[in-house]
């Protein structure tokens, strides 16, 4: 019979495959958008951005995403979790192309209101799913393992950096294009979690929200 991963032990609930794919989305997407906040002032000033007036925008915009918490709980409530971390990978890809594709500054707001709200998804969706997925006295663990995966993932970034000063900003936009790709799968992998949690739940003759 299935083991809910909350009923398991709590290495084996960190040590879970939904749990480590959980980790690995949430690592890549929180490098991806760490990487656009930490580049914006010289990814901006290539473009043309000599004064810093769409630098200026892209700040104020930042902690505006909570704004965006409104239409996240109605991805969750209407279409679930799973889809709710689908939107992550759909709106980083959206965005991401528009910074490989696009010299226009003013086409480079959209990228701008992407980013925000994207972060808003990520941090949003991935902690409230957290007390779903693991027990009461684990919730904190896996908080602290996710941050410190990303922290460590984080590094990846300085030979970006490094990269763009010979090549431009085009290999390390494209990269995070493209690692889209396996963290969509990772979501995939999640919401069939979601699926087989919920079957398991019902079996026992517990609610499922």
């Amino acid at each position: 019979d299935y083991v809910l991963i909350a009923d398991r032990s709590p290495m084996d609930q960190l040590l879970s495959w939904p749990f480590i794919m959980l980790t690995l989305f949430f690592s890549i997407n929180m490098v991806s958008t760490n990487w656009s906040l930490a580049t914006a002032a010289d990814f901006l000033a290539s473009l043309g951005d000599t004064n810093g007036k769409y630098l200026s925008l892209f700040t104020i915009m930042q902690p505006a995403s909570i704004f965006a918490l409104p239409l996240v709980d109605a991805t969750v409530h209407r279409l679930g979790f799973g889809a709710a971390f689908q939107c992550v990978n759909g709106i980083a890809f959206g965005y991401i192309l528009i910074k490989l594709l696009s010299d226009n500054l003013n086409v480079q707001i959209i990228h701008f209101v992407a980013v925000a709200v994207v972060r808003c998804y990520l941090y949003a969706v991935t902690f409230s799913f957290l007390p779903r997925l693991l027990s009461a006295n684990v919730v904190g663990k896996g908080t602290g393992f996710l941050y410190m995966v990303g922290g460590v993932a984080s590094f990846l970034n300085i030979p970006l950096n490094n990269m763009v000063l010979t090549k431009g900003f085009f290999p390390p936009n494209l990269l995070y294009l493209i690692l889209t790709i396996p963290t969509t799968f990772m979501a995939g992998f999640v919401q069939l979690t979601i699926a087989k949690e919920n079957k398991a739940k019902k079996e026992k003759g517990l609610i499922v929200h």
